[in-house]
Formats: C-alpha cells, structure tokens, sequence
C-alpha cells in the first residue's frame, strides 16, 4: 500500500466578493479578492490481483464562500 498525508494554507481558485456596498437603492459595487483557508487531507492506493484501489479525502478548514440572500440589502454576504 502507499499512502501520502498533505496539508497546507492556499488560496481560493475564484475570486470571492470581498465586499458589497449599495451607494443607492439601484448601484451595487462588488470588490473582489482571493482569499486563504487551510486544507488537510491525505490519498492511498494499492493492488489487488489486476485493480488497483485508490481513494483520497481532503478537509477544507475555514474556507470562505459566498452566499446570496435576496430578504437583505445587498443580497451578497461572506461566509
């Protein structure tokens, strides 16, 4: 069997909404960035007869999404 742990602090692949402000009841201004979060996880492989059984699980720590809430003004918010 081989196995392998991994860890590490990395950034988001896409942008999150950084902030959102509404200067009028008709404007939105989106800022965007690139934000961090740790991740943990670890992978394993081995053979049996002719197949090879792999597997991998990852954990995303604290990891930053957006959320889209039409009752609130503006409708975008950081998790």
């Amino acid at each position: 069997i081989s196995w392998k742990l991994n860890g590490g602090y990395v950034f988001t692949d896409e942008p999150l909404a950084s902030s959102v402000t509404a200067p009028d009841s008709a404007t939105r201004v989106i800022s965007q960035a690139y934000e961090r979060y740790t991740f943990v996880g670890g992978s394993f492989n081995t053979a049996l007869g002719g197949v090879v059984l792999r597997g991998e699980a990852a954990l995303a720590l604290d990891k930053p999404m957006n959320s889209l809430d039409t009752s609130i003004n503006p409708p975008i918010t950081i998790e």
